[in-house]
Protein backbone atom coordinates (compact mmCIF):
# COMPACT_ATOMS: atom_id res chain seq x y z
CA UNK A 1 0.00 0.00 0.00
CA UNK A 2 2.79 2.43 0.86
CA UNK A 3 4.52 1.86 -2.47
CA UNK A 4 1.28 2.41 -4.37
CA UNK A 5 0.56 5.62 -2.45
CA UNK A 6 4.13 6.86 -2.86
CA UNK A 7 3.94 6.31 -6.62
CA UNK A 8 0.92 8.60 -6.94
CA UNK A 9 1.33 11.12 -4.10
CA UNK A 10 3.92 13.81 -4.69
CA UNK A 11 3.34 15.03 -1.13
CA UNK A 12 5.19 12.01 0.27
CA UNK A 13 8.82 13.00 0.40
CA UNK A 14 10.14 9.50 1.24
CA UNK A 15 8.75 5.98 1.72
CA UNK A 16 9.72 2.94 3.75
CA UNK A 17 8.04 -0.35 2.89
CA UNK A 18 8.45 -3.65 4.67
CA UNK A 19 7.18 -6.95 3.32
CA UNK A 20 6.12 -5.92 -0.18
CA UNK A 21 5.00 -8.94 -2.16
CA UNK A 22 2.60 -10.08 -4.83
CA UNK A 23 -0.93 -8.70 -4.86
CA UNK A 24 -2.55 -10.15 -7.99
CA UNK A 25 -2.68 -13.05 -10.44
CA UNK A 26 -0.51 -11.08 -12.85
CA UNK A 27 2.29 -10.90 -10.32
CA UNK A 28 2.01 -14.63 -9.53
CA UNK A 29 2.41 -15.32 -13.25
CA UNK A 30 5.60 -13.25 -13.26
CA UNK A 31 7.08 -15.73 -10.76
CA UNK A 32 7.06 -18.45 -13.41
CA UNK A 33 6.74 -22.08 -12.28
CA UNK A 34 7.14 -21.09 -8.60
CA UNK A 35 3.94 -19.04 -8.83
CA UNK A 36 1.79 -21.57 -10.67
CA UNK A 37 0.74 -23.36 -7.49
CA UNK A 38 -0.59 -20.08 -6.12
CA UNK A 39 -2.65 -19.27 -9.23
CA UNK A 40 -6.00 -20.80 -8.19
CA UNK A 41 -6.03 -19.01 -4.83
CA UNK A 42 -4.68 -15.79 -6.33
CA UNK A 43 -7.31 -15.86 -9.08
CA UNK A 44 -10.14 -16.22 -6.55
CA UNK A 45 -8.66 -13.50 -4.33
CA UNK A 46 -8.11 -11.08 -7.25
CA UNK A 47 -11.61 -11.68 -8.65
CA UNK A 48 -13.28 -11.30 -5.25
CA UNK A 49 -11.39 -8.10 -4.51
CA UNK A 50 -12.25 -6.64 -7.91
CA UNK A 51 -15.95 -7.54 -7.59
CA UNK A 52 -16.36 -6.45 -3.97
CA UNK A 53 -14.39 -3.21 -4.29
CA UNK A 54 -15.44 -2.34 -7.82
CA UNK A 55 -11.83 -1.69 -8.75
CA UNK A 56 -9.39 -3.52 -11.02
CA UNK A 57 -6.49 -5.52 -9.56
CA UNK A 58 -3.66 -3.33 -8.28
CA UNK A 59 -0.76 -2.44 -10.52
CA UNK A 60 2.39 -4.54 -10.25
CA UNK A 61 4.91 -3.35 -7.70
CA UNK A 62 7.82 -3.38 -10.13
CA UNK A 63 5.90 -0.79 -12.20
CA UNK A 64 4.99 1.30 -9.17
CA UNK A 65 8.44 1.63 -7.62
CA UNK A 66 9.77 3.13 -10.83
CA UNK A 67 7.26 5.98 -10.45
CA UNK A 68 8.24 6.88 -6.89
CA UNK A 69 11.42 8.77 -7.77
CA UNK A 70 12.80 11.27 -7.20
CA UNK A 71 11.41 10.60 -3.71
CA UNK A 72 13.63 8.16 -1.80
CA UNK A 73 12.39 4.63 -1.15
CA UNK A 74 13.66 2.08 1.38
CA UNK A 75 12.58 -1.54 0.85
CA UNK A 76 12.83 -3.95 3.78
CA UNK A 77 12.07 -7.63 3.39
CA UNK A 78 12.40 -10.96 5.15
CA UNK A 79 14.15 -14.08 4.01
CA UNK A 80 11.14 -16.09 5.19
CA UNK A 81 8.42 -13.67 4.18
CA UNK A 82 5.04 -14.02 2.54
CA UNK A 83 4.54 -14.60 -1.18
CA UNK A 84 6.69 -12.40 -3.34
CA UNK A 85 8.98 -10.82 -0.77
CA UNK A 86 11.93 -12.50 -2.44
CA UNK A 87 11.35 -10.14 -5.37
CA UNK A 88 12.24 -7.02 -3.39
CA UNK A 89 15.68 -6.95 -5.06
CA UNK A 90 13.82 -6.72 -8.40
CA UNK A 91 11.67 -3.89 -7.04
CA UNK A 92 14.88 -2.23 -5.87
CA UNK A 93 16.40 -2.49 -9.35
CA UNK A 94 13.24 -0.93 -10.84
CA UNK A 95 13.29 1.99 -8.37
CA UNK A 96 14.89 5.33 -9.11
CA UNK A 97 17.64 6.80 -6.96
CA UNK A 98 17.81 7.46 -4.09
CA UNK A 99 16.92 4.02 -2.78
CA UNK A 100 17.92 1.48 -0.15
CA UNK A 101 17.35 -2.23 0.35
CA UNK A 102 17.66 -4.36 3.50
CA UNK A 103 17.13 -8.10 3.78
CA UNK A 104 16.61 -9.39 7.32
CA UNK A 105 17.52 -13.06 7.14
CA UNK A 106 15.96 -14.27 10.38
CA UNK A 107 12.72 -12.28 10.17
CA UNK A 108 9.32 -13.45 9.01
CA UNK A 109 6.82 -11.36 7.06
CA UNK A 110 6.87 -7.79 8.46
CA UNK A 111 8.88 -9.06 11.41
CA UNK A 112 11.96 -6.92 10.91
CA UNK A 113 11.40 -4.73 13.95
CA UNK A 114 10.78 -7.77 16.13
CA UNK A 115 13.92 -9.50 14.82
CA UNK A 116 16.28 -6.52 15.13
CA UNK A 117 14.58 -3.65 17.00
CA UNK A 118 17.62 -1.43 17.58
CA UNK A 119 19.07 -1.88 14.10
CA UNK A 120 15.62 -1.43 12.54
CA UNK A 121 15.12 1.85 14.38
CA UNK A 122 18.60 3.08 13.47
CA UNK A 123 18.24 2.20 9.79
CA UNK A 124 14.73 3.61 9.30
CA UNK A 125 15.35 6.83 11.22
CA UNK A 126 18.77 7.13 9.58
CA UNK A 127 17.15 6.75 6.16
CA UNK A 128 14.62 9.49 6.88
CA UNK A 129 17.26 11.75 8.46
CA UNK A 130 19.63 11.32 5.55
CA UNK A 131 17.08 11.67 2.76
CA UNK A 132 14.77 14.31 4.24
CA UNK A 133 17.28 16.49 6.04
CA UNK A 134 19.62 16.38 3.05
CA UNK A 135 16.81 17.68 0.81
CA UNK A 136 15.81 20.48 3.17
CA UNK A 137 19.35 21.46 4.16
Amino acid sequence: MMLEDAASNIGLRAAVSEGAGFRSVREDLLRGPRGWFALPGAAVQSAALAVLSGTPPPPALDDLVGRIGPSPVFLIYADHGAGGEEFNPDYFMAASQPKALWKIDEAGHVGGFEARPREYEQRVIGFFDHTLLEKSG
